[in-house]
């Protein structure tokens, strides 16, 4: 029997709602360092590539999955107190880089509504500067993120290990077969043979048997 998407709800996530486990909906874990209070996570999706190729002269479209796009993200921390300040110097350093350029290392991050979208790993595009409202005197920070998904081992634009290189010289759909190649010159060979033997080039009637 097929299961259907709602007889499993942890098949995309955790299966905790904010209404249930408010304090998980609360949280925003990152590097191993929990980040609880108040914040927001905004446009983190999961979005797909797909190629859509309309039928000439008639109704409806082919659609090709492609695999899926990485898009960035938004998380606004809010800060009201001494204590998250100071805690924040630490939270934010996660997704500071610094030192010689070369590989970026990812940073392993989790909350209910980005593991909903299977959105575990991320590098950080920048950190904004601590902002504090004159009204509230509350105060934010907003980091800008993307996804992270490793580099395919293998290139797409490269042939395959294992994969037929057909050269230039062959057309494709027939392929050179020796033992043929072998009998057709052989065959050739003794009808050669045999129009010398009587004397007219050429005028031997056809052998039976012969490969076509």
């Amino acid at each position: 029997m097929t299961a259907s998407l709602l007889s499993n709800p942890d098949q995309f996530g955790d299966g905790s709602s904010w209404i249930y486990d408010p304090r998980s909906w609360n949280t925003f874990t990152a590097g191993g360092l929990d980040w609880v209070g108040k914040f927001h996570i905004r446009n983190a999706k999961r979005k797909y590539k797909i190629d859509t190729k309309n039928a000439a002269g008639l109704e409806g479209a082919t659609h090709t999955y492609r695999g899926y796009h990485v898009e960035h993200f938004d998380v606004t921390f809010f800060l009201w107190t001494d204590a998250q300040w100071a805690y924040w110097r630490s939270f934010s350093a996660l997704f500071q880089y610094q030192g010689i350029k070369g590989s970026v290392f990812p940073v392993g991050v989790y909350h209910p509504s980005l593991h909903l979208v299977g959105i575990q790993s991320v590098i950080c595009l920048s950190v904004g500067t601590v902002e504090v409202d004159e009204n509230s005197l509350e105060a934010s920070a907003r980091l800008v993120l993307k996804e992270y998904i490793p580099p395919p081992l293998v290139s797409a634009t490269q042939t395959p290990p294992g994969a037929i290189v057909v050269p230039t010289t062959i057309i494709v759909g027939r392929v050179p077969n020796a033992d043929i190649a072998a009998a057709k010159a052989n065959f050739a060979e003794a009808q050669a043979h045999l129009a010398a033997a009587q004397g007219v080039a050429g005028a031997a009637p056809p052998m039976s048997g012969a490969p076509q």
